[in-house]
């Protein structure tokens, strides 16, 4: 896949008005210690100008104070609202792909759904985990919810499956698009397929979904880093043909990969 560039984001936007009050404040800390200082040296016999010219200090400093705490507070509640618009962004993307590919294959997801079995086409996303792991690679946490059709499930934010693992592992690890279909509609050969070929082990086997049949995951690089993996599977056999993954899919994770941007702080 390759790299759309993109200029990168800068938090100027967050920053200027915290370094602005923050220079204010200490300028005029500054000055008021420095008419401290002179008043005390011109007034000894006076000690009560110097009293009052220390007081004043102290209210410089309590108001400091106070600006900084509020600046902090409405610093941490930028960055939050900025990470919810970029996981809205990209959830509406991984919308986008489900929804293409569902009309794409129009015919069957019809009998699909009328069988009432889950929504044929689902995407989410998925990002290295935060927290390492003790016995083994890092984890890749899904950061969106399944994008499902109707009456589907879409599962919770927050799954975790190891970097060695799966068609996600392995477009992590290779920083190149991955494609696969399983073989059997048994499923002892299903579990023993993901064990034997995936990397699964044998307790991860069983807590996969064995009404899948083809899958995809598209890794979003910033320069030679992979940032998050889109990941899509479906209920149709051998659905994600080299024309299917190029009208419908890599325009979308060119798409997330500006939205990104290099950045993965966007989980709260």
């Amino acid at each position: 896949m390759s790299r759309i560039s993109s200029p990168g984001r800068s938090k100027w936007h967050l920053w200027l008005p915290v370094i602005t009050s923050v220079l204010a404040a200490f300028a005029a800390v500054v000055a008021g210690i420095v008419a401290v200082v002179k008043t005390t040296t011109e007034a000894r016999d006076q000690p009560h100008l110097s009293i009052l010219a220390w007081l004043v200090v102290a209210g410089l400093l309590a108001i400091l104070s106070r600006e900084g705490l509020q600046i902090y507070a409405s610093f941490n509640a930028a960055q939050s609202a900025e990470k919810r618009l970029i996981r809205r962004d990209i959830q509406a993307v991984c919308q986008v792909v489900r929804d293409q590919l569902a009309e794409r294959f129009a015919d069957d997801v019809m009998l699909l759904e009328e069988s009432r079995r889950p929504s044929a086409f689902r995407a989410c996303v998925y990002r290295l985990s935060d927290a390492p792991r003790s016995d083994g690679p890092r984890d890749l946490e899904r950061v969106t919810q399944y994008c499902v059709g109707a009456g589907g499930n879409p599962g919770d934010v927050g799954k975790r499956v190891s970097s060695a693992c799966g068609v996600i592992g392995l477009a992590y690890r290779t920083g190149e698009v991955q494609v696969a279909s399983r073989k059997s509609d048994d499923r002892e050969a299903f579990l023993k397929e993901m064990i034997e070929e995936w990397g699964f082990s044998p307790e991860e086997a069983p807590t996969l979904n064995d009404t899948r049949w083809s899958f995809l995951a598209i890794p979003l690089k910033s320069q030679t880093v992979v940032d998050a993996v889109i990941f899509v599977d479906s209920e149709i056999k051998n659905c994600f043909d080299d024309k299917v993954v190029e009208t419908f899919v890599l325009p979308a994770a060119a798409s997330m990969t500006i939205i990104l941007d290099g950045r993965n702080d966007y989980v709260a």
